[in-house]
């Protein structure tokens, strides 16, 4: 239940957080600064929130501990709700609160009920649909309709998640310390070559299909979190990111490109799920890096930094990197746990 209030209070949260941007911080002389604050505060920002959080969770009393999470999300709506109409600084450590907390709590959950990363992939799925309508809704002035039902709808979702008592999960694991910085920088690596490619991936026939696009985005999420329960998590990461390779080959066809870009994001749960299984003191922090590694990928984008490569070979690239690397990881801390 926990899983399925946050996930729909994803979908709202990123949906204000895009609404309010393109609302009333894109417009003007100061809509490119404003895109760079709202970026660095909504994902960088993360990183030191999940330690502080972390450190919390440590000091104080077991009866506070699993409410800590729901703290940082009340904090994350107050602050998101109010950053809309004032600064995008504090729109986007709205976000960054409201991702860190909810995302300590379904990790939590994930591992206390052994769902092996679904419960990851159905939480982090949302968001791009909110940031897409969100988006659509905010370019239009007159639009006031969506910002209040969606506080609505959040003030409700908030009571609900407060009468729910988050879990405390007892997450055994046998991580080599000498391995694990292994996983560790090749699933950082990754999620910074995925949030560039992310953005690579522009072909042609997505002006025409955009919410396609994004459902495929979505869908690829969620499909990884249950795949990887079912088939293991190495097998899924290999697999789906070849397969994506390959279907980017064909991306400017448009079947093939919507392949691509759910196959591509099957992996996105699964480093979050390994961090977080090897990580299991400092969820907060194995949820902080990743999100700071998608602030770096996002930095060549917006400085205008290309290559010259078509969007076609870039994304299959980048699928075939993204699965050697992960494979690497995978392989250090699965080989320790066998021979242990």
């Amino acid at each position: 239940m926990i899983t399925a209030i946050y996930s729909v209070m994803h979908f709202f949260v990123d949906f204000l957080c895009a609404w309010g941007i393109f609302r009333n911080f894109q417009t003007g002389s100061g809509a490119y600064q404003n895109y760079l604050i709202y970026n660095f505060c909504a994902f960088a920002l993360q990183m030191p929130l999940g330690i502080l959080l972390d450190v919390l969770r440590s000091r104080v009393s077991d009866s506070l501990r699993p409410r800590l999470g729901q703290i940082w999300v009340f904090a994350g709506v107050a602050l998101t709700t109010a950053g809309v109409f004032t600064h995008p600084a504090i729109l986007g450590v709205g976000n960054a609160l409201f991702h860190v907390g909810a995302g300590l709590d379904v990790i939590c959950e994930d591992f206390a009920k052994g769902h092996s990363g679904r419960s990851l992939g159905v939480f982090v799925a949302p968001g791009a649909v909110g940031l897409y309508l969100g988006t659509i809704l905010g370019k239009h002035p007159g639009d006031r309709l969506s910002w209040l039902l969606s506080l609505s709808v959040l003030v409700i979702l908030l009571a609900a998640m407060l009468t729910r008592q988050p879990r405390e999960p007892i997450i055994s694991t046998s991580t080599n310390p000498k391995k694990f910085p292994i996983l560790l920088l090749c699933c950082f690596a990754v999620v910074v070559l995925r949030s560039w490619t992310g953005f690579q991936t522009n072909f042609d026939w997505k002006a025409t299909v955009p919410f396609l696009a994004v459902l495929a985005v979505s869908s690829g999420k969620t499909l990884g979190g249950f795949a990887s329960a079912r088939f293991g998590h190495g097998r899924t990461m290999v697999c789906s990111l070849l397969l994506a390779s390959i279907c980017f080959l064909l991306g400017e066809n448009p079947i093939f490109g919507l392949l691509g870009l759910l196959l591509f994001n099957m992996s996105m749960p699964v480093t979050l799920y390994l961090l977080a299984k090897h990580m299991p003191d400092t969820p907060g922090l194995a949820f902080g890096i990743l999100t700071f590694g998608l602030f770096l990928g996002f930095l060549p984008v917006y400085a205008d930094v290309t290559i010259p490569m078509s969007a076609t070979s870039v994304c299959a690239l980048g699928s075939i990197i993204s699965a050697i690397l992960l494979y690497i990881g995978w392989k250090a801390v699965k080989e320790h746990a066998v021979s242990a």
